[in-house]
């Protein structure tokens, strides 16, 4: 049986049967022995890691508590191709339905390390906008056993729906959010204000889209700006707010680590930042492939020691 929102296009191999939307791996569970603790309480700070990963934010361990939340598909119906290529940073070609070549926009300025796979199955939205260049755009490749999320235009969005939604609770419930907050020199995704704390909370959001033998990582390139956002926070620690960083990891994994061997400076500076208090949080995002709607699910324990 297709889903409403998602339209089968047949023959996509590893995707699903004749017919059918294909099946996405389940939520993963929280690390057990040598996993790093939850995500911290408000301005608490997690202990160093060990050699080529992060240390855990600080708050109790254990597999996760707060009950998942479900967004409606932000994108509208999604239909099924293969991919071919990416090129341009921003151009992938896709084999539709027809088997007919079709140039694709995606909004993703990261690597994509580890899913650009041949052939690899792929999801992908239609535009109606007639002043497009593009009419599709790439929403999902399927990789590692999961549908991840490639539209890097709705991780805010995404972020943004598990905050009001409740789903992140280590603030207080949140009574209103500015985006692009300027603080400093710097212009922060969000400014969080809650009930319970009078200070504001000043967080940065990253999209995870790199995973390895079910480990979602980040970041998948140098991030210099990454960096920087991570000493913003720190500081901004000691000027009258809270802080803290959000990844939201696309895809139903719930372990996470960071990419050392890709960015050791990065990876010292969310050890200095957590030290400084600076609190993680990490947000699952799986596609339910039956709907096309997106299920968050905090992750409690994520972090690899």
């Amino acid at each position: 049986m297709v889903a409403s929102n998602i339209h089968s296009v047949g023959g996509v191999g590893g995707v699903g049967g004749s017919g059918s939307a294909g099946g996405v791996g389940g939520v993963g569970g929280a690390g057990g022995s040598g996993s790093a603790g939850g995500v911290g309480g408000s301005g608490s700070a997690g202990g160093a890691g060990g050699s080529g990963s992060a240390g855990g934010a600080g708050g109790a361990g254990g597999s996760n508590t707060t009950p998942p939340i479900t967004m409606p598909a932000p994108y509208g119906r999604l239909y099924q191709g293969t991919l071919v290529r990416r090129y341009k940073r921003f151009l992938v070609d896709v084999l539709d339905a027809n088997g007919v070549l079709t140039t694709m926009f995606i909004p993703n300025t990261g690597s994509m390390k580890t899913l650009l796979n041949d052939d690899a199955p792929v999801l992908y939205s239609k535009s109606n906008n007639p002043k497009r260049k593009y009419q599709f755009t790439l929403e999902y490749i399927h990789a590692h056993g999961e549908w991840i999320g490639t539209n890097t235009m709705l991780t805010n969005d995404i972020a943004e729906y598990a905050l009001r939604g409740g789903l992140v609770s280590s603030f207080g419930v949140v009574k209103s959010i500015r985006r692009e907050y300027t603080y400093a020199n710097s212009r922060v995704d969000f400014l969080l204000e809650t009930e319970q704390h009078p200070l504001p909370v000043l967080m940065e959001v990253k999209g995870v889209s790199m995973f390895h033998n079910g480990v979602a990582s980040f970041p998948d390139a140098v991030t210099v700006r990454g960096l920087k956002h991570l000493n913003t926070l720190a500081n901004a620690l000691t000027d009258g707010y809270r802080a803290a960083n959000l990844y939201l990891i696309k895809g139903g994994v719930c372990k996470f680590e960071v990419a050392s061997g890709i960015d050791a400076k990065y990876a010292e500076g969310f050890r200095r930042a957590m030290d400084a208090g600076v609190v993680m949080v990490f947000v699952s995002s799986r596609l339910d492939d039956s709907t096309g709607d997106i299920v968050l699910t905090l992750c409690e324990s994520p972090l690899l020691s």
